[in-house]
């Protein structure tokens, strides 16, 4: 690939990361910390919807990290190799988490949903799990084409 390509990765991985950090810092944590301050018996509700949104926040920093050093790779033509897959494998696992964490913050937002008569939020909940589990499955076959393309490399360096 050209090289333009790679910065502008780089670039959109860069802010994707600052975007991360930002939600965290500036939005999640406040929330917690104004709910705890204005609530005299603490809500469970808004705690654990803010305690898994920051948790969700740090697997998208985890496999925006990952996914720069897979493109690092990329750029020195050194993707197709074991080592890769260790990369990979912790996408692959920052997005499992992250599907578990969906269930878990469909949990309470479900029971809000009920008590305030808003059948979307449970709609909602339903597509973003379908959505995780999806890019989940899709990173599990690009695995698989990575260890074949790796093998398929290997097997021509030998012969050649």
């Amino acid at each position: 690939m050209r090289l333009w390509i790679y910065a502008a990765l780089r670039i959109v991985i860069a802010v994707g990361l600052g975007g991360a950090l930002l939600a965290l810092f500036v939005l999640l944590f406040p929330t917690l910390a104004q709910t705890i301050s204005r609530e005299r018996d603490i809500v469970p509700v808004p705690i654990a919807v803010t305690v898994i949104g920051g948790i969700l926040v740090l697997c998208l920093g985890t496999t925006l990290v990952a996914t720069w050093q897979l493109v690092a790779r990329a750029e020195r033509r050194a993707l197709f190799a074991t080592t890769s897959l260790r990369w990979l494998d912790l996408i692959i696992g920052s997005v499992a988490v992250a599907a578990l964490l969906v269930v878990a913050a469909s949990v309470p937002l479900t029971r809000l949903a009920l008590t305030d008569d808003a059948p979307g939020m449970i709609a909602l909940c339903g597509i973003v799990f379908a959505a995780t589990l999806g890019a989940g499955l899709i990173l599990l076959v690009m695995r698989g084409a990575l260890i074949d393309a790796t093998r398929l490399q290997g097997a021509q360096t030998l012969e050649a």
